[in-house]
């Protein structure tokens, strides 16, 4: 087997981490070579190995003439940015989770030659309970994710069961996810009872379970439920499949190659445009489309379920350690060494502009520099991040002064002064002021700088390290 390197973010940080941390494992576990970068998608270190494995947000590759690169990617909407699709195109392989990427990722610009699906594997730990359940005890609905976000329909589940069971003792809805995530949703539920909405019988745990715990937490439970509106595979869907629950799923995206009308209980859906709140928060996701699960369908499952309504099993043959190992395998030995280094290859950046209304415009470079030319000259930039830095550096080139930049503490970026919104001076005086701080505190930034300088939201971002 030939030595790899994977490269993702740490386990603890996204889905992405998490699943390339079991894969690591499992490697090992074959007695592989194997070698993990944790946050190497942000910094980088070489690799000795000859291939290599991103696992990750696309633009954060990091490419290294004469190896081989393979691209572990997913996504929750209908296509893709521009960037990812060219990055993607660059690499010799493309692996994602589900057959619902391979069609995305198609129509968004991938290569379809290059896509290959190696699913998530489950966990062996992941059973049916060994005992039955107490019968005395409430029917236990149960939700398990990490981020408090949007595209996990988070509310729309807390709406439906609080308006059909807040008052039922007979029925309870326990969410497992982030600590933080948790004192949020807290927070809201706490906010609902004190305005004398119905929201009772639901529990919040916050705690990061180890597999064992989850394991038990799934064995507690009566029915899987979360009305996402796009999954790039949907691990928690097919870890509780395997401890026996029936599931509610939104009917789209990556839990469909697993979960059908026969085995579960897809919710009707519509796909729509991703609203403000995720395409500012998921800069990626921006003009895309996602699934708005049916509220009126999701209330009848609820229903349905607490009829125990009899379901085939989910087929777990496909997502078993040895299976999804054979396809790797297969995938590598394919794999030929270049016969000449890579070319380099100069990617557009991805440039996103937000109106008044928040609508996302995706202008290329020389567009977005004219239209910027026939207006203003000297133009402050607020924020002082990475990304930021890659738009300064495009406007300079582009021939327009930047005399200071903005943001939350005063102090020095890129050689030039850094200013706060409440302590800008006098001279010299920008034209306007291009926002390019986290995209989800864009509406923050155009308050604090309402009545001082123009401002325009703008995400800017490039693949950061060329072949």
């Amino acid at each position: 087997m030939k030595p790899v390197c994977f490269r993702s973010y740490r386990p603890l940080f996204s889905g992405y981490g998490y699943g390339t941390s079991e894969f690591v494992k499992a490697f090992e576990r074959r007695g592989w070579r194997c070698n993990f970068q944790p946050d190497a998608l942000e910094k980088h270190t070489p690799c000795k190995e000859g291939i290599v494995i991103h696992s990750g947000f696309p633009h954060f590759f990091r490419m290294e003439p004469g190896k081989m690169h393979i691209g572990r990617v997913m996504l929750e909407s209908d296509s893709l940015p521009r960037l990812w699709a060219n990055v993607l195109n660059t690499m010799d392989e493309v692996w994602v989770a589900a057959e619902f990427n391979v069609k995305t990722f198609a129509s968004g610009g991938v290569d379809p030659k290059k896509l290959v699906v190696v699913p998530d594997m489950v966990d062996p730990r992941f059973v049916p309970a060994n005992k039955p359940k107490p019968k005395n005890k409430p029917f236990r609905f149960l939700s398990v994710f990490m981020d408090l976000s949007l595209r996990k329909g988070w509310e729309v589940m807390l709406h439906e069961f609080a308006t059909q069971f807040s008052e039922n003792s007979d029925a309870e809805w326990v969410v497992q996810c982030a600590p933080e995530s948790a004192r949020k949703l807290k927070a809201v539920i706490l906010a609902l009872k004190k305005r004398g909405h119905p929201a009772g019988n639901i529990k919040v745990i916050g705690k990061t379970p180890t597999i064992d715990q989850l394991v038990k937490l799934y064995q507690s439970a009566d029915c899987y439920v979360l009305p996402t509106r796009g999954e790039g595979f949907g691990r928690p869907y097919l870890e509780a499949a395997a401890c026996g629950l029936p599931v509610i799923a939104t009917g789209w995206s990556g839990q469909t190659d697993f979960l059908n009308g026969g085995n579960s209980r897809p919710l009707k859906y519509k796909l729509v445009d991703v609203p403000v709140p995720d395409a500012l928060d998921c800069y990626f996701l921006a003009g895309q489309q996602w699934a708005e699960p049916s509220h009126d369908d999701l209330g009848e499952a609820l229903e349905e379920m607490l009829k125990r309504p009899t379901l085939n099993p989910v087929d777990l043959a496909p997502f078993a350690e040895n299976k999804v190992l054979g396809i790797i395998e297969e995938r590598l030995a394919k794999i030929k060494q270049l016969k000449k280094p890579r070319k380099h290859k100069k990617f557009d950046p991805q440039i996103i502009v937000y109106d008044d209304q928040w609508r996302a415009t995706q202008p290329g470079p020389k567009e977005f520099a004219q239209k910027l030319r026939g207006v203003w000259r000297d133009i402050a930039v607020c924020g002082t991040g990475r990304n930021a830095g890659q738009l300064a550096r495009f406007l300079l080139a582009e021939g327009f002064s930047i005399p200071y930049f903005i943001d939350r503490k005063p102090g020095r970026f890129m050689g030039k002064a850094v200013f706060t919104p409440d302590a800008l001076p006098k001279t010299p005086t920008p034209d306007m002021a291009v926002i390019s701080a986290f995209p989800a505190s864009f509406p923050e930034w155009k308050e604090l700088l309402r009545g001082k300088l123009h401002a325009v939201p703008v995400i800017f971002y490039e693949q950061t390290e060329q072949p």
